[in-house]
C-alpha cells in the first residue's frame, strides 16, 4: 500500500515552481537558434525606453515601493541580477539544425543565434533620498558587452543575411572559413544597452515613501526587430532596508479584527515579498493558501450516532458551550474596543445562536420518536456509503439544527432538552445558507438532511410524493450531483426495506430543460430519444450504486410503460432514476434535482403542480391529477385508483451555488420562488449552499420572501480556528492547500497557458522516468508504488479558459506533435462526453499509455461542483472578472492534495496589474473581496417580465372546484373578469406582498405596478385571437430571457428543423 505524505506533495510542488520559474525566465539553455529574446524569457522583461509608451506596451522599469519612518537615519542595500541577449554567429551544428534540414543540405540562409548573458550587481548602499546608482551597474554592463564583442562568434551588422553554400557545410573548418570571408569588414553588432538603478523618495508627514526601480534606458531602435534585442530580461531585485518599515498601503476592504489589511511592499510591474526588512521582487508572483480542515473533536461517528444518537450529540452540545465560554474569556483578555469589540461580540452571539438551534434540534429528536428513528437510520445509510467513518462537525451540527423544520410537518412546535424548553414555530420563515469553503463537504451535509427527511416521511405515513427539490443554477451542476444523490437514495431505499416501511420506493428525478432531457413522453418522443446518440444523453448516472460498477449503467427505453430504464449491465440492478419531466411527475420522484430555469415551465406545464398535489394513479403509467399523463392511455377507468396524499409537497427546498442567482436571473427566480411557496399546501424549509458569500441576508429575503436569513456556520474566535475548523498540520507545520503563481503574459494568454502546461507536464514525465531524481526532490527514498502514486496526483493538468476560442487554441497547441492527449469540455459538451472525461480522470489508464489523459481544457462550466482528486495542476488564462469566479475556479485544483494554480495576467489590464503588485495581500483577503449579490425583486422591469408566467402559474397551479379550461385564453379571460379580486389577492401572495417581509413603501409601489400590468394582460387576453393562454400572454420560457422574445413566422418553404438550430432550449432553457 503506497503512502504519500504531505511533505512529498509540497516538496514536489515547490520543485515544479522552481522549474517553471527557471524555464519561464529562460535561464536554461543559454543559446537558442532562430528565436528572439522575447520568445525565450517571459519574466522580468524591460522594454527599451519609449517616452510615448502607453499601458498596452511592455514596461521599461521594475521595482519595489515601500514606506519608512522619516527623521530616522537610514539607507538601503540593493543587490540584484539581470540578463540581456546578444546575437551570435552559429556553429555548423546550429546552422544545420535549421537551415540545413530545410534545404536538404544545400544552401540556406545564415541563421541567427541568441545567447543569454547574466549580470549580478551589489550590494549597493544608497541613501533613502532621490538618487541613483551613479553608473555602477552601467559600468558592469559595458564591461560585459565589450568582453562579449571580442569573441570570434560575435554577430556583425548586415543588411541581409547571406545564403550558406553547400560547400561551406562540409566541415566545421569550412564553415568557419566561409563565415570569415562572408562577414569580413562588417562592423560588430553591439546593442547600446543603458540601465540605471533609481531611487525616488517622497515625504508624507512623518513618513517617507520610497521607490527603487531598475530602468531600461536603452533608446528605441528604428524598427521593432531591433528592439527585441534591446530588452533587459529576468530582472530580480533585493532591497534590505536600514530603518523602520511601516505599511505603505491599506487594502481597500472593510476593517476587520480578524484580518490584516496592511501592505508593506508594493511591486511595480512585478510581485513582491517581504521577510522582515528584506524586500524582494517576484516576477513569478507567489502566494500560499493555508489548508483548513474540520476539527475531529468531539467525534461524530456514523455507527455511534446510529446506536446512541442523543449521547453523542449531547457531547457535541457540551463542547459547543465550552467553546463559547472560552471565547468569552479570550475576548475579555484581548480587550478589544470600539468597532472591533462590537464585531467580536456579534460573532460570539451568532455562535451562541448556533448552539441554541442545535439544542432545538436535539429537543425535536426527543419530541418525536419517529424523527429520532429516521435520524439513526440515516446514519446507518451513511455508515455504508461514505468513504469516511464519521461526520465533520459542521455537517452534523447543520443537520441536527434543521430537524425542527421536519418536526413542524407533524405540528410539533416545541420540545425540551437538558431541562430547557425550545420553540421553533417560526422556523420555516428562516432561510439558512450553508457556507463552507469549496471541497469542505456541503453536498454531503444537505444530502444527510434529505436522507433523514425521506425516511421520516415514510415513518410518519407519507407514502408517496416529493421530499426535497434541489435546484442548481447550471445544467452541469445538477447533473454532477445526481451520482452523489443516487448513492444516498440507494442506501436509503435499502434501509426502508430493512425497516419494513410502507410506501413507494425512493426515486431520484432529474428536472431540467428539454434540450437536456424530454419534457413529455409519447411514442414518437420515446422513439426519438431511443436513438444511440440521444439515448447516451440520458445516461446521467453512469456508475452503479449497487455493485459499484464504473460506467456500467445503460439506458433502455420501455415502450409499454413509456419510460426509460437505467440498468447496470454488470449486476442487473435497475436504478430508481427518472430523467424526463413526465417520469418525475408520474413516478413522484422522492428527490428532484434540476435547474433553476425549470421553474419558468410552471406556466407551460400545469402538470408540474403535481410536485405538491396528485389525486389519482394509473396502474401502468403512474400518478396524475385529473387525467393520465400518457395520451391515449388504454387502462380501464375502473382500474384507476384515488390517492389521498399525506402532507403533499416537499419538506425541503435546497438551492446550491446560491451566489450565482443575481441580477436579472436572481430577480426572476425570486418571483417564481415565492410563487411556488404560495402554491404549496405547506411552505418548505429553504436551504442554500455556497462557498462564496456576501450580503446573503438581502439576497435570501429577495429570493424566498422569508423574514430571517441565517448563515451557518458563523465565524469563530479566530480566523484560522473556529469550533468547526482549524488549519491542517503535518508534523507541527501548517499545511498548504494551494500555491498560487502569476506572471504577465507577453504573447497571447492562450500561448502562455499552453507553455506552462508543457513545462509542468514535461517535468512530471521526466521525473516519472527517473524515480531516483523524484526521490531526491522529495528528500526520501520512494518505493516504486509511492513514486507512481505521487506522479498520478500531478500527471493531469487543467486549463481553465475564459472563452471557447482560447480553449481551442490551447488544445491545438498541446496536441501539436502528438505529445499530449487533451480533452476539451465546455457548455455545449454532451453529458456522455463529460462523463467519459471524468471517468478518465478518476480511473486513469496506465501513465504514459495512449489513452492516458494529460490535460483537460475547460470553460467555466467546470468551476462549480466538480470534485476531482487528481486535478492538482491548473492554469487560468486570465484573472476572472469577479473574485467569486476566481475562488470557485481555482478551487478545482488542490481539493485534497497540494495544488499549483498558475494565473496568466494581461499586462495591459489595470486590475490584473494591481493584483500582481499586491499578490500576497490580495490572496490573504480574497474572501473579503467577494461583492454582495446584486438583486432587486422590486424592479418594475422584473415584474413586467415575470407576471405573464406567474399569472399562468397561479391560474393553473391551484385546484379550483368547478373551473375548467383555464389553460385556454377564453377560459382564463372569463375567470379573470369574474374573479379579478381573488386572482389579484393570489398574485400578491405569489409576489409576497402584504406578508410584512419587505418595507411597506416598496410593497405598495409594486402593488400599483402589479395592477397596471394585470390590466394590460387582461386587454391582451380580450384582443388576442390565440386559443391557448400561454400563446396569448407569452410567459418567459427561461429565467435567462432578459429581453422579450420576438415572434417569427416561418415561410412555407423554410425547414422547421433548420429553425430549431436557433433555439436556446438546448443549452439551459426549458425548451
Amino acid at each position: 500500500m503506497s503512502q504519500i505524505s504531505y511533505n512529498d506533495e509540497i516538496k514536489l510542488v515547490d520543485h515544479l515552481t522552481r522549474v517553471l520559474e527557471h524555464r519561464l525566465a529562460g535561464r536554461d539553455p543559454r543559446r537558442h537558434v532562430a528565436r528572439q529574446p522575447v520568445d525565450v524569457c517571459q519574466l522580468g522583461v524591460l522594454a527599451p525606453y519609449d517616452p510615448n509608451a502607453d499601458t498596452y506596451k511592455q514596461p521599461s522599469s521594475l521595482g519595489l515601493e515601500f514606506m519608512v519612518r522619516d527623521g530616522e537615519p537610514g539607507s538601503i542595500e540593493v543587490e540584484g541580477q539581470l540578463a540581456f541577449y546578444v546575437r551570435r554567429l552559429p556553429t555548423l551544428a546550429e546552422q544545420q539544425s535549421v537551415a540545413g534540414e530545410a534545404s536538404g543540405g544545400g544552401e540556406g540562409t545564415l541563421v541567427e543565434v541568441i545567447e543569454r548573458c547574466d549580470l549580478s550587481f551589489g550590494p549597493l548602499e544608497l541613501p533613502l533620498a532621490d538618487g541613483d546608482d551613479r553608473g555602477h551597474i552601467q559600468q558592469l554592463l559595458d564591461k560585459a558587452t565589450q568582453s562579449l564583442a571580442a569573441r570570434a562568434d560575435a554577430w556583425r551588422v548586415i543588411d541581409r543575411r547571406p545564403s550558406v553554400p553547400a560547400s561551406a557545410t562540409t566541415s566545421a573548418e569550412a564553415f568557419t572559413k566561409w563565415l570569415q570571408g562572408a562577414l569580413e569588414n562588417r562592423p560588430l553588432d553591439i546593442p547600446p544597452l543603458k540601465v540605471r538603478l533609481q531611487v525616488v523618495a517622497r515625504h508624507y508627514g512623518d513618513r517617507k515613501r520610497v521607490t527603487v526601480y531598475l530602468r531600461n534606458e536603452t533608446p528605441q531602435g528604428d524598427n521593432p526587430t531591433e528592439n527585441n534585442y534591446r530588452i533587459i530580461a529576468d530582472v530580480r531585485l533585493r532591497v534590505r532596508v536600514q530603518g523602520t518599515l511601516v505599511p505603505v498601503e491599506i487594502l481597500p476592504v472593510a476593517e476587520d479584527y480578524q484580518f490584516d489589511r496592511d501592505v508593506w511592499v508594493v511591486g511595480r510591474n512585478c510581485g513582491a515579498l517581504r521577510e522582515g526588512n528584506c524586500l524582494t521582487t517576484r516576477c513569478l508572483a507567489i502566494s500560499r493558501q493555508k489548508r483548513m480542515t474540520t476539527r475531529s473533536e468531539p467525534p461524530a461517528p456514523f455507527q455511534d450516532l446510529a446506536q446512541r444518537p442523543l449521547e453523542v450529540l449531547q457531547g457535541i452540545h457540551e463542547a459547543m458551550r465550552a467553546y463559547a465560554q472560552s471565547w468569552e474569556r479570550e475576548l475579555d483578555r484581548r480587550g478589544y474596543t470600539g468597532e472591533f469589540a462590537e464585531a467580536a461580540r456579534a460573532d460570539l452571539r451568532q455562535f451562541r445562536e448556533e448552539i441554541h438551534r442545535f439544542a432545538a434540534g436535539l429537543a425535536a429528536l426527543r419530541a418525536d420518536a419517529r424523527l429520532e428513528q429516521a435520524f439513526t437510520a440515516m446514519n446507518r445509510v451513511f455508515a455504508c456509503i461514505s468513504p469516511y467513518p464519521s461526520w465533520r462537525l459542521f455537517q452534523i451540527v447543520f443537520i441536527v439544527s434543521q430537524l425542527p423544520a421536519l418536526a413542524l410537518r407533524e405540528g410539533k412546535t416545541a420540545g425540551e432538552w437538558a431541562g430547557e424548553r425550545y420553540e421553533w414555530a417560526d422556523d420555516l420563515d428562516r432561510a439558512v445558507v450553508l457556507w463552507f469553503p469549496t471541497g469542505g463537504g456541503k453536498t454531503e451535509a444537505y444530502l444527510g438532511l434529505v436522507c433523514t427527511a425521506m425516511l421520516y416521511d415514510r415513518l410518519r405515513g407519507k407514502r408517496l410524493g416529493v421530499t426535497a427539490w434541489l435546484r442548481f443554477p447550471l445544467r452541469m451542476l445538477s447533473m454532477q450531483q445526481l451520482q452523489r444523490a443516487m448513492r444516498v437514495l440507494h442506501g436509503a431505499e435499502q434501509e426502508r426495506l430493512a425497516l419494513g416501511l410502507e410506501g413507494d420506493p425512493f426515486r431520484l428525478g432529474y428536472l431540467a430543460g428539454r434540450g437536456n432531457s424530454p419534457n413529455q413522453l409519447d411514442d414518437a418522443e420515446l422513439q426519438r430519444w431511443s436513438q444511440p446518440g440521444e439515448r447516451e444523453k440520458l445516461r446521467l448516472v453512469p456508475n452503479c450504486p449497487a455493485c459499484g460498477g464504473l460506467d456500467t449503467v445503460e439506458v433502455h427505453p420501455q415502450a409499454a410503460r413509456l419510460c426509460f430504464e437505467h440498468r447496470c449491465r454488470q449486476c442487473g440492478y435497475q436504478l430508481p432514476l427518472d430523467v424526463s419531466d413526465a417520469e418525475v411527475l408520474r413516478h413522484q420522484s422522492t428527490v428532484v434535482v434540476g435547474t433553476v430555469d425549470k421553474m419558468a415551465a410552471l406556466a407551460y406545464q400545469p402538470a408540474l403542480s403535481m410536485l405538491w398535489q396528485v389525486r389519482r394513479r394509473c396502474p401502468q403509467h403512474g400518478y396524475f391529477l385529473d387525467k393520465c399523463l400518457v395520451k391515449n392511455c388504454s387502462v380501464n377507468s375502473r382500474q384507476l385508483q384515488t390517492v389521498n396524499t399525506y402532507d403533499p409537497g416537499p419538506s425541503l427546498h435546497i438551492q446550491d451555488e446560491l451566489h450565482l442567482l443575481q441580477e436579472e436571473l436572481g430577480a426572476f427566480a425570486g418571483h417564481y420562488e415565492t410563487t411556488i411557496r404560495s402554491l404549496e399546501p405547506k411552505p418548505a424549509k429553504v436551504l442554500a449552499a455556497t462557498a462564496t458569500i456576501a450580503g446573503y441576508e438581502h439576497q435570501l429575503r429577495h429570493l424566498y420572501g422569508v423574514r430571517h436569513a441565517v448563515r451557518f456556520p458563523g465565524r469563530g474566535m479566530d480566523r484560522y480556528r473556529t469550533f468547526y475548523s482549524e488549519v491542517a498540520r503535518d508534523e507541527g507545520q501548517e499545511k498548504i492547500a494551494r500555491v498560487f503563481l502569476a506572471f504577465w503574459s507577453r504573447p497571447h494568454p492562450a500561448e502562455s497557458s499552453a507553455l506552462v502546461h508543457r513545462i509542468l507536464l514535461d517535468e512530471i514525465k521526466r521525473l516519472a522516468s527517473n524515480p531516483y531524481e523524484l526521490s531526491a526532490v522529495v528528500g526520501r527514498t520512494l518505493s516504486p508504488d509511492e513514486a507512481s502514486a505521487l506522479i498520478q496526483l500531478y500527471s493531469t493538468s487543467l486549463a481553465y479558459v475564459g472563452s471557447r476560442a482560447n480553449g481551442s487554441r490551447i488544445k491545438d497547441t498541446l496536441e501539436s506533435g502528438q505529445l499530449f492527449r487533451v480533452e476539451y469540455t465546455h457548455n455545449k459538451s454532451t453529458p456522455a462526453h463529460i462523463a467519459q472525461v471524468v471517468s478518465l480522470i478518476e480511473n486513469p489508464p496506465p501513465f504514459g499509455s495512449e489513452s492516458f489523459l494529460d490535460a483537460l481544457v475547460a470553460t467555466n462550466m467546470i468551476s462549480h461542483g466538480v470534485d476531482l482528486e487528481r486535478i492538482n495542476l491548473m492554469t487560468l488564462d486570465r484573472l476572472p472578472g469577479t473574485v467569486e469566479e476566481y475562488i470557485q475556479a481555482s478551487s478545482r485544483a488542490g481539493r485534497q492534495h497540494v495544488g499549483l494554480v498558475v494565473v496568466i495576467l494581461a499586462s495591459y489590464n489595470l486590475r490584473a496589474s494591481s493584483v500582481y503588485s499586491r499578490f500576497v495581500e490580495y490572496h490573504d483577503n480574497l474572501e473579503r473581496m467577494v461583492h454582495p449579490v446584486a438583486i432587486n425583486r422590486f424592479a418594475r422591469f422584473a415584474l413586467h417580465r415575470t407576471l405573464p408566467g406567474v399569472l399562468a402559474s397561479v391560474l393553473l397551479g391551484r385546484s379550483r372546484s368547478g373551473v375548467n379550461r383555464l389553460w385556454e385564453r377564453e377560459g382564463a379571460r372569463q375567470y379573470l373578469s369574474q374573479q379579478r379580486l381573488q386572482v389579484l389577492r393570489e398574485l400578491k401572495e405569489a409576489y409576497c406582498l402584504g406578508a410584512g417581509v419587505y418595507p411597506l413603501d416598496l410593497e405598495q409601489a409594486m402593488a400599483v405596478v402589479l395592477e397596471e400590468e394585470l390590466d394590460r394582460l387582461q386587454v391582451t387576453l380580450s384582443s388576442s385571437q390565440e386559443r391557448y393562454l400561454t400563446k396569448a400572454i407569452h410567459p418567459m420560457t427561461s429565467l435567462r430571457d432578459v429581453e422579450e422574445g420576438v415572434l417569427v413566422n416561418l415561410a412555407a418553404s423554410y425547414s422547421v428543423e433548420d429553425a430549431k438550430w436557433f433555439t436556446r432550449g438546448g443549452a439551459d432553457g426549458t425548451g
